[in-house]
């Protein structure tokens, strides 16, 4: 043990609205309330950046996370790592974003449960790619992959095609298909 305690993130919003993230002090960077009462936290990965298992499973287009995706922290503690639907969005941006500032990251798994949108994958993203670039980088310590999809999701190609390009050592790779 490394005296250090363990911290474990988990969020999940299928079926939630979003007053279960409503915390004042969760960050000192921009919120928004929204006309109908919902407060909207832009900053939740800095919140979530020093965990070392982090579950973000969302529906796609999910606004809580991509607004955070332009100031996306190095998650320096991060070990083990669970994505939804919205990580597929805008060429895979979210995931990409994550993944290169996760430099110890050991597991990743994504789990892939509604059917591919187009209108999402065409819509643009909340913010410009000219300022979100994400430069061409490596997940050494990347070893275990697991993709869950439907049978006919054909999305999973995008998925082995990224990874690889950045993995450098995976050892296990699952392919789950219900």
């Amino acid at each position: 043990d490394d005296g250090v305690a363990c911290r474990t993130a988990s969020v999940s919003v299928y079926g939630s609205s979003l007053e279960d993230y409503e915390d004042e002090d969760l960050s000192e960077d921009e919120d928004e309330d929204l006309s109908d009462g919902h407060h909207i936290e832009y900053n939740i990965l800095g919140v979530l950046s020093h965990a070392r298992s982090l579950k973000l499973v969302a529906p796609l287009r999910e606004a809580l996370f991509e607004g955070c995706l332009l100031t996306c922290p190095v998650f320096n503690n991060l070990k083990c790592l669970v994505f939804g639907d919205w990580c597929m969005d805008f060429d895979l941006y979210p995931l990409r974003c994550v993944l290169k500032q996760s430099p110890i990251l050991e597991e990743l798994c994504v789990e892939l449960r509604e059917k591919e949108c187009e209108y999402c994958k065409e819509k643009a993203p909340p913010f410009s790619y000219s300022y979100g670039e994400i430069l061409p980088f490596k997940c050494h310590r990347l070893k275990t992959v697991k993709i869950k999809c439907g049978e006919r999701d054909e999305r999973f190609i995008a998925l082995v095609k990224l990874f690889f390009k950045i993995s450098v050592c995976i050892e296990k790779f699952d392919l789950d298909r219900w």
